[in-house]
């Protein structure tokens, strides 16, 4: 009887002696976890003001009253560079300063077949990527290269706009 006590002393101390290594390691860690918390409330500076919706109304309000839009070109144009054949039905116009405008008019209808046949090319060499954009910045910034390199002029296109940009699948 004497002997089971002791064994079971034993026993208990054992457990004890083998609980110590994870009590110290969880005391560690709720101690690192700690420190971390408050050396990072103390460091933060907090979220700082957003103005991006201010900058916006300005430049909206400044495009409108120095600018115009005026239709350039329409067309279709056919790429299968992802193995599918698609024709997008395009309609590209610019935003223009208001004192360019008599002359781009001009300057479209003297080059509007140079402008389709360009712009086409670039809609058949697009990767399928830069046609899914969903702002076709990629596009927007060549078209805008290749109408100025056209014109012979790079500041007349401000900006170029798509309204109508439908891609229809044609090989069924």
């Amino acid at each position: 009887m004497a002997n089971d006590k002791n064994q079971a002393d034993g026993a208990a101390t054992e457990s004890k002696k083998k609980l110590i290594p994870f009590l110290l390691v969880g005391g560690l860690m709720l101690l690192e976890g700690g420190g971390v918390f408050v050396a990072t409330r103390y460091m933060s500076s907090g979220p700082l003001d957003a103005k991006a919706e201010a900058a916006a109304e300005a430049d909206e309000k400044g495009l409108d009253s120095q600018s115009i839009e005026v239709p350039v070109v329409d067309f279709d144009a056919p790429n299968r560079k992802d193995g599918r054949l698609f024709v997008y039905t395009i309609e590209v116009g610019a935003r223009i300063g208001e004192a360019d405008a008599d002359r781009f008019k001009k300057l479209v209808e003297r080059h509007k077949l140079t402008l389709e046949d360009r712009l086409t090319n670039i809609v058949r060499a697009a990767a399928p990527e830069v046609l899914a954009e969903d702002g076709l910045e990629t596009l927007r910034r060549q078209f805008q290269a290749e109408m100025s390199k056209v014109f012979n002029d790079e500041g007349v296109v401000q900006e170029v706009l798509f309204p109508v940009m439908m891609p229809h699948r044609a090989d069924y």
